[in-house]
């Protein structure tokens, strides 16, 4: 495998996750919109509120934890250097897209309850998890050349 098409892998997968992590400021510009306008108003109060909470801060912050499962599933080794490069860029696209779920159950508690800080607490911790587990390109590469061996 030639290093110019892991480069062009781990630039895809790059991209998908930036794709990603941006959903994250357009879902705080539509909050910061929704929220100061004068009509809106939440849906869901008192204790349904409360359930509602609960139940996506439970989901958000659930979906990040299924990684530590998700992933070693996903890393089970592959046949060829090409399958194993294909691998590496859904692993990326479906972790990001998890790390993705606590900001979006944080947007979807806004429009029922809301609660704004909510949605900024959630949309931070999604965040986080983001960049912990963007791709890493010096990490594709060692494991590329332990396994399939990589030229230059």
């Amino acid at each position: 495998m030639k290093k110019e098409e892991l480069r062009k892998a781990w630039l895809a997968a790059a991209v998908t996750t930036v794709a990603v992590i941006s959903a994250i400021f357009i879902y705080a510009a539509v909050v910061e919109i929704i929220g100061r306008a004068a009509y809106f108003k939440a849906p869901v109060s008192g204790a349904a509120a409360a359930a509602v909470k609960y139940a996506l801060y439970f989901l958000g912050t659930g979906s990040v934890f299924s990684l530590k499962f998700i992933r070693p599933a996903m890393e089970a080794r592959r046949g060829t250097a090409a399958e194993a490069l294909s691998a590496l860029v859904k692993e990326a696209a479906v972790t990001a897209a998890i790390c993705e779920v606590p900001a979006f159950a944080g947007f979807v508690l806004f429009f029922l309850t809301g609660g704004r800080w909510d949605f900024y607490l959630l949309a931070s911790f999604s965040t986080v998890m983001q960049l912990f587990f963007f791709p890493r390109y010096p990490v594709w590469e060692e494991k590329l050349r332990a396994e399939y061996g990589l030229d230059g």
